[in-house]
């Protein structure tokens, strides 16, 4: 009992973990083009995407045909080119709608890739904000379909606040003929949520035994 009260403890202490805060899930804000382009999207749901605008930009080399699209069907963004391709995804902010991502308790931000043809080995693959880049090329180069990648905040501050003005996911000299999409840029808290999970399922369990133990005994 010691123990169910302990874990069980634990996880009401836990409870007040924040949702993640959604920087784009592809959910609004469709398009599609096949030749170099610039598109500027404004006022999208805030809910889908958290600057609510959104800008997306592709070129391929000696104008190459390529599919950049935004499906809002399956939620992704995609990206492939005939010759080696170039793309940047957008989020601007200003004192209207920018958002402290330490206040809840966040860590990181979240990629969460739906698919990524396995062969990428070249290329710059980068997330910026406000003018500092993280490579993510080694951690790309090593998904072979879908997979996740963790951005750490401290990559980027270590105030006390975190109000990004400007938030780009970029990549240069794209391999010919490999596809990635990209399902949602998100934020993560600490990764301690597996571990509450486990507590949850074990205090569960001992609770229902420690039942079953009293029921018995009756």
């Amino acid at each position: 009992m010691r123990i169910l009260t302990s874990l069980c403890g634990l996880l009401i202490f836990a409870g007040g973990l924040p949702a993640a805060i959604i920087i784009d899930n592809f959910n609004t804000g469709s398009l599609d083009f096949s030749s170099s382009d610039v598109i500027s999207q404004q006022g999208l749901d805030a809910n889908s995407v958290l600057s609510a605008n959104r800008t997306v930009s592709g070129r391929a080399l000696g104008s190459a045909s390529m599919d950049v699209r935004v499906n809002t069907t399956e939620s992704t963004f995609s990206f492939s080119s005939s010759n080696f391709g170039y793309f940047a995804i957008t989020y601007s902010f200003n004192l209207e709608n920018q958002v402290d991502l330490l206040a809840n308790g966040d860590t990181s931000f979240l990629l969460n890739f739906a698919y990524v043809d396995p062969g990428f080995w070249r290329g710059r693959y980068g997330f910026t904000v406000d003018g500092v880049r993280y490579s993510l090329a080694r951690e790309l180069f090593e998904l072979n379909g879908s997979g996740t990648i963790e951005v750490p905040f401290s990559a980027f501050t270590s105030a006390a606040s975190f109000t990004p003005t400007e938030i780009i996911f970029s990549a240069d000299r794209v391999e010919p003929n490999l596809r990635l999409e990209l399902s949602s840029i998100t934020t993560i808290p600490e990764p301690r949520l597996p571990v509450l999970l486990v507590i949850g399922a074990v205090c569960t369990a001992i609770n229902c035994r420690t039942r079953r133990r009293s029921h018995e005994n009756t």
